[in-house]
């Protein structure tokens, strides 16, 4: 796969996630965009869990191959590429914690904590830290 279709990716991973949560929003009944977490449209139970699962799982996928690509570009050594480097391994890590998050969804909020939810908490946590989720995650 060429570096410019891996870079590309980063492009289909942010038009994927926006379709995703507004579709999240638009088929789950009630849902509010401005008081409830993106992980509730595919919490345990969720109505068209079986629709945005496979739209998240796909959101993280391209989310690695554009931090893939980024290894890539940024692998000659030189000091600015060394940022290059880093931010495409934590790119990677975050589509990775949050590709793992999604068979592990959150528990229904006011509902019992489950091993499941402490699972997804400890993952979504993780995947929010990194930069490319810290305008996106909820």
């Amino acid at each position: 796969m060429s570096r410019r279709i891996l870079l590309l990716a980063g492009a289909g991973a942010t038009a994927v996630y926006v379709v995703s949560v507004i579709l999240g929003g638009i088929i789950r009944p009630g849902f509010s965009h401005l008081s409830q977490a993106v992980s509730e449209l595919i919490e345990i139970g969720a109505p068209n869990k079986n629709i945005l699962n496979p739209l998240f799982l796909l959101y993280n996928l391209l989310t690695a191959g554009f931090g893939i690509g980024l290894y890539f570009y940024g692998s000659n050594g030189t000091d600015s590429r060394r940022i290059i480097v880093a931010a495409s391994v934590v790119l990677v890590a975050e589509a990775v914690f949050g590709f793992v998050t999604v068979f592990f969804p959150q528990d229904v909020p006011g509902t019992p904590i489950t091993p499941t939810g402490t699972v997804h908490i400890l993952l979504a946590a993780t995947s929010s830290l990194s930069p490319p989720c810290w305008q996106s995650c909820s």
